[in-house]
């Protein structure tokens, strides 16, 4: 028996065979997908396919940038303190959202390696400085001065960096 369940209980057709599912629950079954898009196109339109085709959609950061702009943009509409009473409730899911968002984008960069830890930034600012000092020739005068305060220039600025 297929494993999909639904409302009025188990699917009763057979299982596919080397699957858990019916030929029309697989979940990369063809059918499935056409049942999917029919139920999106007749609630959605075409919104998912033309903001997917968007050359502007590009990461989690844009969309990001897209709901706080339109949350901006409902609180610059708001004249009154009851406009304002009356459009808490969908500012609050807003909010909420972009807080979503905004855990979600920080979790896919940590994961991917995109974000740097505060070890591999102390650890990116020494090569920086030894770069520097490979390069500096000895002739200048006070060389050593100079690499020293390059160096601990560019420590505080990473000890003073904090993640937005």
């Amino acid at each position: 028996m297929c494993d999909w369940m639904m409302v009025t209980g188990q699917c009763q057709r057979p299982a596919m065979e080397g699957s858990r599912f019916c030929e029309v629950h697989e979940p990369d079954s063809e059918m499935l997908r056409l049942n999917q898009y029919i139920i999106s196109k007749r609630y959605l339109g075409d919104a998912p396919q033309r903001h997917n085709e968007h050359s502007d959609v590009k990461s989690v950061r844009s969309e990001i940038a897209l709901l706080r702009s339109l949350i901006e943009r409902k609180l610059n509409m708001i004249d009154s303190d009851a406009e304002m009473a009356n459009a808490l409730p969908g500012l609050k899911d807003a909010f909420l959202a972009v807080e979503k968002l905004v855990s979600s984008c920080h979790t896919m960069e940590t994961k991917l390696g995109q974000l740097l830890n505060k070890q591999a930034l102390i650890q990116l600012a020494q090569k920086i400085v030894h770069i520097i000092d490979g390069n500096i020739p000895d002739t200048i005068e006070n060389r050593e001065e100079i690499v020293e305060r390059i160096g601990n220039d560019i420590a505080e600025a990473v000890i003073e960096q904090t993640n937005d």
